[in-house]
């Protein structure tokens, strides 16, 4: 745990997802190589975003947090997970270990863990140790993932969508409570993640035809599937009967997108 930075109350911990930094420099220009011929665009862009969000949100706390090469325990509960992603570019994988140097050398944290996807990692930091002591999180990606995550003390700031999503912000823009959203998101899947979700089922239908999902307190999925036969015998609607057609798959789902904290 001594990658944890001093606590300061005033000033939550900043928890910047690596990895999808990593690829978001290295498919952006410019693609820069070195006078040997060799990528650095990745590095160039990864350190640059780092430093705009030291001078941007200038916190006291910061980590950077990357996936560990090979498998992790979710290639073992569904085979085609992340199946379809072609492998990492090489001249995206030489430019990994100079990166972690230059972070390190920044004098930033950087966790890496084999067997630990960074999300899971980040999970945990934010929500079992950090949290804890009343302290609050924020965490830096563009993975949707991270959105069941948040609460009054842990926030998601989206890069791309210069969006800072808090308990608010996610009911104002799924119509339904942080508690719940990742049940949503084992109806639709993780296309990005070769996950996938009830066919016919999105994002309006969701929020439409279960109400209880609006609700601050969370829904079990046995409930909701309790309720979904219900609504079935009642009406016709068609959403009822295709959700209790996909059991399996959303239990699947949600086991598969669960961060393990």
């Amino acid at each position: 745990r001594n990658f944890i930075m001093p606590k300061i109350a005033e000033n939550p911990l900043v928890l910047v997802d690596g990895s999808s930094y990593l690829y978001r420099a290295y498919y952006a220009p410019p693609h820069l190589t070195n006078s040997k011929g060799e990528a650095t665009g990745a590095v160039y862009g990864v350190i640059n975003m780092l430093r705009s969000l030291l001078k941007q949100y200038k916190p006291t706390q910061m980590a950077v947090v990357f996936d560990a090469k090979g498998k992790t325990f979710r290639n073992d509960m569904y085979e085609d997970y992340k199946a379809h992603r072609p492998p990492m570019p090489d001249d995206l994988r030489t430019q990994i270990e100079p990166l972690h140097r230059i972070i390190r050398a920044m004098g930033l944290p950087l966790v890496c863990i084999p067997g630990v996807e960074a999300d899971d990692v980040m999970a945990y930091i934010a929500n079992e140790i950090y949290t804890k002591d009343e302290n609050r999180a924020t965490i830096v990606s563009t993975d949707r993932d991270f959105l069941q995550l948040v609460n009054n003390r842990i926030s998601v700031w989206s890069p791309i969508k210069k969006k800072m999503y808090t308990p608010s912000v996610m009911q104002e823009e799924f119509g339904f409570s942080p508690k719940n959203y990742l049940l949503y998101r084992s109806f639709i899947g993780d296309k990005s993640d070769n996950i996938g979700g009830v066919e016919g089922l999105g994002l309006k239908t969701v929020a439409k035809r279960f109400p209880m999902l609006k609700a601050p307190s969370q829904v079990t999925i046995s409930g909701l599937m309790k309720y979904s036969a219900e609504m079935a015998e009642e009406t016709n609607i068609k959403a009822y009967p295709k959700v209790l057609e996909g059991r399996d798959t959303i239990f699947r789902n949600y086991r598969m997108m669960q961060l393990y904290a």
